[in-house]
This record gives C-alpha cells, sequence and structure tokens, in this order.
C-alpha cells in the first residue's frame, strides 16, 4: 500500500513537473509578448520569461504553433509548419 501512495505521488509531481503542450491554430494575442493568446479556443497568458521562437514564420493570427505551458501560463510558443496542426483547424 505505502508503495502505490509512493508511486502515486511520484507520478504527480512528474506530470506537474512536466507541463502541457498544445498544438493549434493561433487565434489571438497581444500586441507585444505578454498578455493573454489564444489557442484554439484555449485562453493562456505570457509574460516576460516566456519564450518566443518564430523560426517556422511570424506568430501571426491564423499561425500553426506549438505552445508550452504549465497551468495556463505559457512557458514557450514557437511557430510551426501549417502540417503540425489537426487539419480541420487548418487555415
Amino acid at each position: 500500500m505505502k508503495i502505490r501512495i509512493l508511486l502515486a505521488a511520484l507520478a504527480i509531481t512528474t506530470t506537474a513537473l512536466a507541463g502541457d503542450d498544445i498544438h493549434g491554430i493561433l487565434k489571438s494575442r497581444p500586441q507585444g509578448v505578454a498578455g493573454t493568446w489564444v489557442i484554439d479556443g484555449r485562453a493562456f497568458v505570457a509574460d516576460e520569461r516566456t519564450r518566443i521562437d518564430d523560426s517556422h514564420g511570424p506568430l501571426k493570427v491564423g499561425a500553426c504553433v506549438e505552445a508550452e505551458f504549465e497551468d495556463g501560463v505559457l512557458e514557450e510558443i514557437e511557430s510551426k509548419p501549417t502540417d503540425h496542426c489537426p487539419p480541420e483547424n487548418a487555415p
């Protein structure tokens, strides 16, 4: 029983530290980096620590993006080729 609880605690801790990611179409964004970014209808907050990678094109509305986030706060957002987004969401 103690081993199961310990393993469950480790799994939760690892998941919490890892964060999540999403691929989708950028629906709206702030003027700069800080502010609210909307990806496929989900709102995320970026701040001065959010990393930006626009190596696959500009991060403009309609672009395919990948975002890494934790608790709704963006850690990184990067442009991706269109084929990285689900077909039903492609512009």
